[in-house]
């Protein structure tokens, strides 16, 4: 048989460059894994990243609604000190209170009887 190759050392240049070529696969799939590794795991990684983003997005809606909270209660403050009519229509609902010679009625509503028809249906109790 005989022997292809010069000496035993020496290979052909398509046989370097098949091997430079599987080399640097290997090489891109190691940087490639160590890349996707430091994207996910990493103190500044992505999904770090990511869970602060979702964090001040949270953090921004809980301040936009903090706000209009703060609008509507100035809103509120400014009635009470200057708007006799809201401070009378606050006391009338919210203290109960009443002016000199009115009557103040209250409904107080009954506990349901389960065997009482609404709307000509019978109950939906389980008894």
């Amino acid at each position: 048989m005989r022997n292809h190759f010069k000496n035993s050392r020496s290979f052909p240049s398509w046989v370097k460059a098949k091997r430079i070529r599987a080399k640097g696969r290997w090489l891109m799939l190691l940087l490639l894994l160590f890349l996707i590794f430091i994207f996910l795991s990493g103190g500044d990684g992505f999904l770090r990243f990511w869970s602060l983003f979702q964090e001040k997005k949270n953090l921004r809606k809980e301040v936009n609604t903090l706000y209009q909270e703060k609008v509507e209660l100035l809103k509120q403050r400014e009635d009470l000190i200057h708007n006799k009519t809201y401070i009378e229509k606050q006391a009338r609902e919210q203290l109960g209170m009443a002016k000199e010679g009115e009557a103040v009625i209250k409904f107080i509503p009954e506990k349901a009887d389960p065997k009482v028809k609404i709307n000509g249906l019978p109950s939906t109790s389980s008894e």
